[in-house]
């Protein structure tokens, strides 16, 4: 098997497929993965996560492991799981190198062609969603009676956020969050992830940089 370090893109040669989600990873035909990020001491959260998510529904789910411990963990239990920090450290990873994985991540997956939902641990899913409905806005046009909400495929759907970044704020008057969103992959979303890495080249706050580029 492999499994792709996707913080800095090295491979390591541990298991049979280019993209490894351990022993109960579920080969369907879906298009989309669903993943949440985790060191070892939010371990307890990521696995209530990943468990409500089983219990509505999904098997596409995944924890992105941000140290070995937490990946061995997963793995030992047959959680869909694979590593991006290669790393023994248990202490509590710098929030910039966190950041920069996620993005990478996102990334990754997008140049394999396959649609991201990228969500926090703490962020609770209650029921089961089509997600390509999600991503027609046909769920929410039913949902609010919004006749006039056209049905198409969105590049991206987000979550909204409080203030932060205050400037775009300002600007617009609300700003996404980065706790909750799915892309499609295709190339406007592979194009826009290119830029963002580009600038989280060397670290970042994810919420901000997305926020200001879009």
């Amino acid at each position: 098997k492999y499994v792709e370090n996707f913080a800095n893109g090295d491979l390591l040669e541990n298991q049979p497929d280019t993209l490894s989600f351990g022993s109960k990873f579920n080969k369907s035909s879906s298009t989309w993965i669903i993943v949440a990020f985790s060191d070892i001491n939010y371990f307890t959260v990521a696995k209530l996560w990943y468990d409500q998510i089983t219990e509505i529904g999904y098997n596409i789910h995944n924890i992105a492991c941000l140290d070995t411990l937490t990946y061995k963990r997963f793995q030992q239990m047959e959680y869909r799981s694979f590593i991006v920090v290669e790393t023994s450290t248990v202490k509590k990873l710098d929030m910039t190198t966190i950041w920069k994985a996620r993005i990478g991540t996102i990334q990754k997956f997008l140049n394999k062609n396959l649609n991201v939902f990228i969500s926090d641990v703490d962020t609770i899913w209650l029921r089961y969603m089509d997600l390509d409905a999600l991503m027609k806005g046909s769920m929410v046009a039913k949902k609010y009676n919004l006749s006039v909400l056209p049905e198409r495929k969105y590049d991206s759907i987000h979550a909204l956020g409080t203030t932060f970044p205050d400037n775009v704020f300002r600007n617009q008057g609300f700003v996404l969050c980065g706790c909750f969103a799915g892309y499609r992959s295709n190339q406007h979303t592979k194009d826009l992830f290119s830029l963002i890495s580009r600038k989280c080249e060397k670290g970042c706050d994810d919420q901000e940089t997305i926020n200001n580029v879009l």
